[in-house]
């Protein structure tokens, strides 16, 4: 690995000052972004021992864990993390998607809440949970939800895209047109999406393919 001179500069205030946490974290940041995980959670777990109670330190060894695809070392440190910082939205993303992965919806929408709770700005919370909503079925709850946000941001083209996306699924479709022409006229860059969404078959209208499938190969009928 070739340090970044921001690197190399840490490195530089970690030998002078071997006993403050700043650097530390710092430190194994700017490794992360330098394309070397590993020697990030040796940062890591050196800093944790000098300083038990830093949850940016547990967050940043879980998202490094997340990075790997490893959700089952991830969310105990995601978990300690919110021990010593309750409004960590991050370490609730990290916990609904190790839930999500072991078939526990309901946990796993209530970790997205509250990873939306602590931080309602934040559209990767959202998303989070509009996909575990959608996951579960849970599609009444996401329009009434997405809704009641739409009046509040009436500016949020990802927003529309959930409220014309839930709407589809249960059919309706007038509704669900008028919200993705929204959210693409609020930003262009959900185009691909809404084009991919719109020709997909929705629920109601897969129940009516079925049933005509139905009377066409059943002789009674």
């Amino acid at each position: 690995m070739i340090a970044s001179s921001g690197t190399r500069q840490l490195m530089c205030d970690l030998i002078e000052h071997p006993s403050s946490w700043g650097p530390y974290l710092d430190l194994a940041a700017n490794l992360e972004c330098d394309g070397s995980p590993e020697a990030a959670e040796r940062i890591l777990v050196r800093l944790i021992r000098i300083v038990p109670g830093e949850p940016q330190a547990y967050l940043l060894a879980a998202r490094l864990a997340m990075a790997r695809s490893d959700t089952a070392k991830a969310a105990p440190l995601a978990s300690r993390a919110l021990m010593f910082a309750p409004n960590l939205s991050p370490a609730y993303e990290i916990l609904a998607q190790r839930l999500s992965e072991r078939q526990r919806p309901a946990r796993a929408i209530r970790a997205c809440f509250q990873a939306f709770t602590a931080e309602p700005a934040s559209p990767s919370a959202f998303e989070r949970l509009m996909q575990e909503l959608m996951r579960a079925n849970e599609f009444t709850r996401m329009i009434r939800f997405a809704g009641d946000l739409a009046m509040k941001f009436p500016n949020q083209a990802q927003i529309y895209f959930w409220l014309g996306r839930a709407k589809r699924l249960v059919g309706y479709t007038a509704d669900a047109e008028a919200d993705l022409d929204r959210a693409l006229s609020l930003d262009p860059n959900f185009a691909t999406m809404i084009r991919y969404t719109r020709e997909t078959v929705t629920l109601s209208e897969a129940k009516d393919l079925i049933a005509k499938a139905r009377r066409t190969t059943d002789p009674a009928r």
